[in-house]
């Protein structure tokens, strides 16, 4: 009995074997395990795929590069699943599973709502640009159009295709089997303005270029919605941080966390030797420590997952008021209790009404920045706990009560 073919095009990706054991020691070429932001230009491939609800992918190599078996593994633990070939025959055995493949080409960077838009044709499509404003690093297919990088075709193809020497491109090959088949074309524009976006990378200037880009993109959509601390201070310092840290990938992360923890501990030494002003001062750094870490693992390919020591570590925050304001010498035992529980609450209560998106960093920030402004001005510490509140309060609840006033 026959098996039924897939409907879902399988994504695939020919790597040949210049390319593979190109890593940063190689800086002249580009292969897929260039390093790409926090990853590696496969990961940005991958990361593409599986943000487009793509669980299924096929690699073709002539080598397995050092640590291509690594990043493999992690997205096979995600759960994008990605069989590797080495024998271009036994690539062909898949046109048994699936009518559709998504061919995308190794050095090809781009962006998930391009690679959805290939993947919601109904038909073989090849996406193309205009031979006359295109150039050299886009492939050309015939005197009007170059090939964009990306192109859904029928998985048959492979079968039909002849058999290729040694160091013949299937890439290639399969390209120019679906020009004389007539396959449809898409001319697409990938500028930096365009929905869609996909950019062929020939060189490290090329990857610095794209990196920005999508950084500066992901920064644009976070100051949107941010509150002025976040848009002017937290934000841009992480922009500037980033780069750096991604040079120095295996310090970066213990570096980051350790940094936060270390912090914390100081401010809570602080707050116990009745020293608020200095403990609001350590905060000012831990939450642009904490901005960092946060954009770098959402910039990550490889999210971390939530573990014990940072639920601690979130959990120990809503202690730090009401340890500062009891330890504060003349405060009554339970009037301190009250208004930290009053400041914790309202902390609390913003997180709760927060977008998803925004968690409740964007709280803290705003309460610290507050009561240090507070201190600052000679506010005693009940009114300063009093007015953080409110601001909180307010910050919090401000913008649901907004948005359902406009719905009315």
């Amino acid at each position: 009995m026959a098996t039924p073919k897939k409907s879902t095009p399988l994504a695939c990706l020919f790597v040949d074997a210049v390319s593979v054991d190109v890593t940063n020691n190689a800086p002249q070429l580009i292969g897929p395990m260039t390093r790409f932001g926090a990853g590696t230009l496969l990961d940005q491939q991958m990361a593409a795929l599986w943000t487009a609800d793509v669980r299924e992918a096929a690699l073709l190599v002539d080598g397995m590069a050092n640590g291509l078996e690594d990043v493999l593994a992690q997205w096979q633990a995600k759960g994008l699943h990605i069989s590797v070939f080495r024998d271009r025959a036994a690539l062909r055995e898949l046109a048994n599973e699936c009518e559709l493949m998504l061919i995308m080409a190794h050095n090809l960077v781009v962006t998930a709502p391009t690679v959805a838009h290939a993947l919601a044709q109904m038909e073989p499509t090849l996406f193309v640009r205009d031979a006359a404003t295109s150039d050299d690093r886009h492939e050309r297919i015939d005197l009007n159009d170059r090939w964009t990088g990306i192109a859904i075709l029928p998985i048959n193809y492979f079968a039909e295709l002849p058999d290729l020497a040694q160091d013949w491109s299937v890439q290639s090959a399969l390209l120019r089997h679906a020009v004389q088949k007539d396959v449809r074309r898409e001319t697409i524009a990938v500028g930096p303005a365009a929905a869609l976006q996909s950019a062929i990378i020939v060189d490290l200037a090329d990857v610095e270029r794209w990196q920005n880009r999508l950084v500066q993109q992901h920064f644009d959509q976070q100051a949107a919605s941010a509150t002025p601390f976040r848009r002017w201070v937290s934000l841009p310092f992480s922009r500037k941080v980033l780069p750096m840290l991604w040079e120095r990938q295996r310090e970066a992360a213990q570096l980051v966390t350790w940094g936060r923890y270390a912090l914390l501990a100081m401010a809570y030494i602080a707050a116990l030797l009745q020293w608020l002003p200095a403990a609001l001062c350590l905060l000012i750094p831990l939450l642009l420590v904490e901005e960092v870490d946060r954009q770098y693992d959402e910039l990550s390919p490889h999210r971390r997952g939530d573990t014990m020591a940072s639920r601690v570590y979130w959990g120990a925050w809503f202690g730090l008021p009401i340890i500062g304001i009891m330890s504060v010498e003349g405060m009554p035992y339970f009037g301190g209790f009250l208004l930290g529980g009053i400041l914790s609450s309202a902390i609390a209560a913003a997180v709760a009404m927060r977008p998803a998106d925004e968690t409740w960093v964007v709280a803290r920030q705003e309460a610290v920045v507050v009561s240090l402004a507070c201190i600052i001005i000679g506010l005693n510490i009940a009114d300063a706990a009093l007015l953080t509140s409110l601001t909180v309060l307010v910050s919090g609840f401000w913008r649901p009560i907004w948005t359902r006033l406009k719905a009315i």
